[in-house]
């Protein structure tokens, strides 16, 4: 067996644990640069989840709307799933109205059921806050966007439907 001196284990050691060292310097780097990447990636996937909710939703308030006349005041997201107030579906047989013969009252459920699937989740945009109807004038269907705050100062990122 070779004895070996002092500042031969020493330089072995000290090698050892540049190497690891070395090692975990890397590691970190990589997943450094793997996070960076992925971050666009998912800001893209949030933004075109919400592009296609918003408008298969605001299509489907069309058709609620053109239905009752207006959109209900109060939650009119919930409307397309369910029949809220009970009214039914009827056709309007009035013959001197503008309406003749079109549906009128709740004729839905306006959503496919693919959408409905999860409960109240399409009710939410890509960043998981609840999109905002606002039925005055032109009905505007709004995603808060990635700040999750709609209107205001830092509306620029919200998403108009």
């Amino acid at each position: 067996m070779t004895l070996l001196s002092l500042s031969e284990i020493l330089d072995r050691r000290g090698m050892a644990f540049l190497s690891l060292a070395m090692l975990m310097a890397f590691t970190g780097i990589s997943f450094a640069a793997f996070y960076v990447m992925i971050q666009p990636t998912e800001s893209v996937s949030k933004q075109e989840s919400t592009q296609l909710k918003g408008v298969h939703l605001k299509s489907a308030l069309g058709q609620l709307k053109s239905h009752l006349g207006s959109l209900p005041a109060a939650s009119p997201l919930l409307y397309l799933v369910s029949d809220v107030e009970g009214t039914g579906c009827s056709m309007n047989l009035d013959s001197g109205s503008g309406s003749f013969q079109r549906l009128q009252g709740w004729c839905g459920p306006y959503i496919d059921s693919v959408w409905q699937s999860e409960s109240n989740a399409f009710m939410l945009d890509g960043w998981g806050t609840a999109f905002q109807v606002e039925a005055s004038g032109e009905q505007i269907l709004r995603s808060c966007g990635p700040d999750r705050i709609c209107g205001g100062a830092n509306s620029n990122d919200d998403l108009l439907f």
